[in-house]
């Protein structure tokens, strides 16, 4: 009889243990590191007055996020770019611009190399939203000024170019796309949650995801999710090389994400997204009656924390 009673208290232990849930949020430390390397590729596909363009860009770096102070809030931290790395393949040809070659005095490198290793403010709360970012813009103005001998029109152009890929708004944005992922609830193995933000790329698109928890291991949390994503304000213009432009744009991201258990910091993260829609550009000199726009986008993003 004894033998019989041990299998049903057994099943209720492994039930049990199956069902445990856990608290998957930031839990950093004051005066610590943590660092994160980032690559983005992505293949614009565009038709121009019927021609077929086909567009290849690649952004990569790494960032070092020091906590300054804990608080109920979140986190304090002094953020720095550690490496900058640009290129763009077009059918006339490709353009690349690295931090990291000190010989090269090309004005945009030397700008990426002004930006290394200087502290920008950044509050991030337990569940990775962002909470406040300081100081980032007024550094590239800092930089922008170290161009003086450039036409002001260059200078513009420099500063717009930066903005777009590394400003204040885009930061944010970029950052949040792989940090808004914590539940605010304890989540089982199979559990999921919803996530909203919104990511600025010189024009604001909405981004609504499902995660699911896919795997508990001793020492990290696997997560997937599945998102869609629209442009925010359709008609909303926004000037790209000079000219008034306004997005139509919708499509679907998936993320593969692994989190570190005692700290809540990305391990490792790959995001895919497919997009497609237009672009209208608006009645211009340059262009006396508009365009419109078709394109395909493909980005493929990688995460490390090395």
């Amino acid at each position: 009889m004894k033998k019989l009673l041990i299998i049903p208290v057994l099943l209720i232990c492994v039930s049990f243990c199956w069902a445990q849930k856990s608290a998957i949020q930031l839990n950093l430390k004051k005066g610590e590191t943590y660092q994160q390397t980032t690559k983005a590729v992505s293949t614009v596909e565009q038709q121009i007055m019927g021609m077929d363009m086909e567009i290849k860009i690649t952004v990569a770096g790494k960032i070092s996020y020091t906590v300054k102070s804990v608080t109920e809030e979140g986190f304090d931290m002094d953020v720095s770019y550690n490496s900058l790395a640009f290129s763009m393949s077009m059918p006339q040809g490709t353009t690349a611009y690295d931090s990291e070659d000190e010989t090269d005095e090309e004005p945009y490198v030397k700008a990426l190399r002004a930006m290394k290793d200087k502290p920008f403010q950044v509050r991030l709360s337990k569940y990775g939203e962002v909470l406040e970012v300081k100081n980032l813009d007024a550094l590239f103005d800092d930089i922008i000024e170290q161009f003086g001998d450039l036409p002001e029109a260059n200078q513009a152009q420099m500063r717009e170019q930066l903005m777009n890929s590394y400003g204040e708004k885009s930061f944010k944005g970029n950052i949040e796309m792989i940090t808004s992922i914590y539940p605010r609830e304890k989540v089982a193995k199979g559990d999921q949650w919803n996530s909203s933000t919104t990511l600025e790329t010189g024009f604001s698109i909405d981004m609504k995801t499902t995660y699911r928890l896919e795997e508990v291991a001793s020492d990290y949390f696997a997560i997937k999710g599945e998102s869609k994503i629209e442009t925010a304000r359709k008609d909303e213009l926004v000037e790209v090389n000079g000219m008034k432009t306004k997005y139509d744009l919708s499509g679907t991201m998936d993320a593969d994400i692994k989190i570190d258990r005692k700290t809540g910091w990305i391990m490792d993260a790959k995001f895919i997204q497919q997009i497609s829609g237009e672009a209208n550009i608006q009645d211009n000199p340059q262009m006396p009656g508009g365009i419109t726009i078709p394109m395909k986008i493909n980005n493929e993003s990688t995460y490390s924390d090395q």
